[in-house]
């Protein structure tokens, strides 16, 4: 009887070290699984990381843009200062991981005794903390990809709205450019023909103090005199509707900052909404 007893004990000792020994292995496992997810979380946060700075980047894009905006209000706002100055002198001259990992264990011992019963105990309810710390680090996991997602979605279609606004921003500066030119080549065409003016109103005035042939030299100059003064009576109405071209292109010009700069307002709260959502 105490043979068996002895036994008995010998195989409920081994039954219960084995037992412990597979909670340790067990243990050793989930310790392995959580420092892997605490990697893959490094790595989720290195790329939070690296998407604040592109959005830094986006940012700073975006205050170049509205730099830039500044510079082309300021030329516009320019060009309606020369243009009145132009039609004050009109009689003049021309005018944008989580993955999932789970544990389990179970078929624990029903009862155990003494310290080895503590130990199963002590090693289970640290492989429940550790699995209810895994999942608590999963669900992190999952909520920090999704607002990832959400983020880069957003980033690109901002990127998009910023690059077609630079685009339709650079045709308004080219067709303003184009506008200017035509204007400047006016009003240089104007200065010729009333240096011609100039010269004729010289020679009239010459001509009436010679007493040879003065009612023909007369009667020249003043028909030169009335051409040329058609002519730049013709020039005159081509800068005022230069002028009218140019105030109507300029409005247009006007709205459309004014509609950028709300377009570009919009887009920073968008963005400062999501950078809100990505702190922790």
């Amino acid at each position: 009887m105490e043979l068996r007893r002895l036994t008995a004990d010998g195989e409920g000792q081994e039954v219960s070290q084995e037992r412990l020994e597979t909670l340790e292995s067990q243990e050793k496992l989930l310790k392995t699984k959580l420092d892997n997810v605490k990697a893959e979380l490094a790595g989720k946060q290195t790329e939070l990381c690296s998407l604040q700075t592109r959005v830094e980047t986006w940012e700073k894009q975006e205050e170049d843009l509205q730099q830039h905006i500044t510079v082309l209000r300021e030329q516009v706002d320019a060009k309606e200062q020369q243009g009145a100055m132009l039609q004050a002198d009109v009689s003049d001259t021309p005018s944008t991981v989580g993955g999932m990992l789970q544990a389990d264990v179970s078929d624990t011992p029903s009862t155990c005794g003494g310290a080895c019963c503590r130990l199963i105990n002590a090693s289970l309810l640290q492989v429940k903390s550790l699995q209810e710390r895994l999942r608590e680090k999963d669900e992190v996991i999952r909520q920090k990809g999704q607002q990832l997602v959400v983020t880069q979605n957003d980033k690109k279609r901002v990127d998009l709205e910023l690059s077609e606004l630079r685009d339709h921003l650079n045709i308004r500066e080219r067709k303003l450019s184009t506008l200017q030119k035509k204007v400047e080549d006016l009003e240089d065409r104007v200065k010729d023909k009333e240096d011609e003016l100039a010269s004729l109103k010289v020679k009239l005035s010459s001509a009436s103090a010679s007493q040879n042939s003065v009612d023909s030299l007369m009667t020249g100059l003043q028909e030169s005199l009335n051409s040329k003064e058609k002519q730049i009576e013709r020039l005159k109405e081509q800068r005022e509707r230069c002028d009218v071209d140019h105030q109507e292109e300029l409005a247009r010009s006007e709205a459309t900052l004014r509609e950028a700069k709300k377009n570009t307002s919009d887009l920073q709260s968008q963005l400062d909404e999501k950078q809100a959502c990505l702190v922790p």
